[in-house]
C-alpha cells in the first residue's frame, strides 16, 4: 500500500512536506518500523475496528512521541486506512518532569522527618546516607556538604558521596579559602541554586571558579 494523502501539519510533524510522503510506501518512509505499521494496518482492515497506538520516532529535530488512531476507511469492505496522529511529546515530558519532582519532594520530606528524630551522634552517618539517596536519584557523580568555618574565611567539605568509580574530592577542600570561590560563595549566601551545565559558560565574575572546576570536573557541576 501507499500513502494517498497527508496534510501539511502531519508532514511537518515528521519534518517533511506532503510531497515527501504522498505516493510512497511505508517501507520507503519508515524502513525500520514498516513491518510493525503493516501489521497494525492489517489488523484494523481485518477487524474493521479502529486502534490507538503510541510511538517514539527519531527525527532530525530529535525524538518525538506520537499518539495515533488508525481507522478503517470505506465501511465493511474497506481497503484503506486513515491515521490521525498527535504530537504528545510536550505533554509526556511535562508529565515525566512532574513525576520526577514529586518523587524528589517525597525523598526530601522523608529525609527531613528522619533528621528531626536523630541524635547528634547519628548526624554524620545520616547525612552521608541522605547524600547517597539524593545522588542516586538524580543520577549524578558526587554530592557534597560544605561548612563555612566560624572565621568566615575558610570552608571544609564535611561530607561527600561518590558514585561507583568516581574519585573522592573531600580531601581537597579542607580549610579551603572562601576567597578562591567568591561567585560560588555569594550565590550560596543568597540561598540561590547553582546549576552549571557547562563550565565554559560561567559568567566573567566566576573566573576563579572556572579555573577551579576545570581541574576537578570535565563539563558541569
Amino acid at each position: 500500500g501507499k500513502v494517498l494523502y497527508i496534510n501539511e501539519i502531519g508532514a511537518a510533524n515528521v519534518c517533511g512536506k506532503p510531497e515527501d510522503f504522498t505516493g510512497k510506501t511505508v517501507f520507503e518512509l519508515f524502513p525500520g518500523k514498516a513491518d510493525m505499521y503493516i501489521k497494525r494496518f492489517s489488523s484494523v482492515l481485518n477487524s474493521s475496528r479502529p486502534a490507538v497506538f503510541e510511538d517514539v520516532l527519531d527525527l532530525p529535530s530529535g525524538k518525538k512521541i506520537f499518539k495515533s488512531k488508525i481507522l478503517p476507511v470505506g465501511g465493511m469492505d474497506c481497503s484503506a486506512v486513515g491515521m490521525i496522529s498527535n504530537d504528545i511529546t510536550a505533554a509526556v515530558n511535562a508529565g515525566k518532569k512532574l513525576k520526577h519532582r514529586m518523587a524528589l519532594e517525597k525523598i526530601i520530606t522523608q529525609l527531613s522527618t528522619k533528621f528531626v528524630r536523630i541524635t547528634g551522634e547519628e548526624a554524620d552517618s545520616e547525612i552521608n546516607r541522605a547524600l547517597k539517596r539524593i545522588g542516586q536519584f538524580v543520577k549524578i557523580d558526587r554530592a557534597y556538604v560544605f561548612l563555612i568555618n566560624k572565621d568566615g574565611k575558610t570552608m571544609d567539605n564535611t561530607h561527600e558521596w561518590c558514585a561507583a568509580g568516581i574519585e573522592s574530592h573531600i580531601g581537597l577542600f579542607k580549610n579551603f579559602p572562601v576567597s578562591n570561590a567568591p561567585w560560588w560563595i555569594g550565590k550560596m549566601k543568597r540561598f540561590e541554586s547553582i546549576n552549571i551545565s557547562d563550565i565554559e559558560k560561567l559568567p566573567p565574575d566566576a573566573d576563579k571558579e572556572k579555573k577551579l572546576f576545570r581541574k576537578l570536573f570535565c563539563e558541569g557541576l
